[in-house]
């Protein structure tokens, strides 16, 4: 007569319950490998973004500061200079800049705002600063186009280890003077007109003007 055997049948189920346990345990162990390689590969692209930003941003502020300098180069050069601009010596504070001309068969067009397009047109000549042009890993050069004197296209070209960037002005020398004007009046002073007057100009006054009969303005 056969009998039951208590021990053995509580020593199968142990050995169960611990072999499912171990596969759960595996795949708790997968899922969390696999959730901290993605964390991980997730962590390096945002930090390679992150360097390229940076990258690209000192490339950007780099272009920046040379515009910057090329501006106040300008500024000196139209406050030293009758000629203004479009001849080929610059005359700034840190002494005379001697511009130098480009090689190419582009010819440069005004209407497009990228002068980086014609950096190899004739018609733009290259400011050399000489040292001082490096910040960090970028440095920049300055491109000047001069339709007539009292008119500039400047640019400031940077590059980097991974990229350029290209920052332009566009400067325009004006008259502002209250002289410039058809007519001008100072203070306590008072004018009429009579009859029919057309005025071909502005007019500035700080005084009393007045007419009688017909006053019209053109290009005012």
């Amino acid at each position: 007569m056969s009998g039951h055997n208590p021990e053995r049948k509580a020593g199968s189920l142990v050995a169960c319950e611990g072999g499912a346990a171990l596969v759960i345990a595996l795949f708790i162990i997968t899922v969390l490998t696999v959730l901290g390689v993605m964390v991980l590969n997730t962590s390096i692209v945002e930090i390679k973004m992150a360097a390229n930003q940076k990258i690209s941003s000192q490339v950007f502020y780099t272009a920046e500061a040379g515009l910057e300098r090329g501006l106040k180069v300008l500024i000196e050069d139209f406050e030293n200079d009758n000629d203004v601009w479009g001849n080929t010596t610059i005359q700034a504070a840190s002494g005379n800049i001697t511009i130098t001309s480009n090689t190419g068969s582009t010819t440069f067009d005004v209407n497009v705002r990228s002068m980086d397009m014609y950096l190899d047109s004739p018609d733009v000549v290259r400011i050399p600063l000489g040292s001082g042009t490096s910040l960090g890993a970028s440095a920049y050069s300055l491109y000047l186009y001069t339709p007539h004197s009292k008119e500039a296209f400047l640019l400031s070209y940077a590059t980097g280890l991974e990229g350029v960037a290209a920052v332009e002005y566009h400067l325009v020398v004006d008259d502002l003077s209250p002289y410039k004007n058809a007519i001008f009046t100072g203070a306590g002073i008072s004018g009429h007109f009579q009859g029919s007057v057309n005025v071909a100009g502005s007019i500035y006054s700080r005084g009393d003007i007045d007419s009688t009969g017909s006053l019209s303005f053109a290009n005012n």
